[in-house]
């Protein structure tokens, strides 16, 4: 198996594991920051929108 084979096998992986949400924000390029609360509530912080 190819390295870059190995690495998209793996990023495959990754997102199918972290789920559909996570995903997306991943590849939101205003997403600086992401958290997930005790209780499963998914938080992002977007570059120009305030607190």
């Amino acid at each position: 198996m190819t390295d870059a084979l190995s690495a998209d096998r793996r990023r495959a992986m990754l997102r199918t594991a972290m789920g559909p949400g996570i995903a997306a924000a991943l590849a939101d390029e205003m997403v600086v920051e992401i958290m997930v609360n005790p209780d499963g509530v998914l938080r992002l912080d977007r570059l120009g929108e305030g607190r």
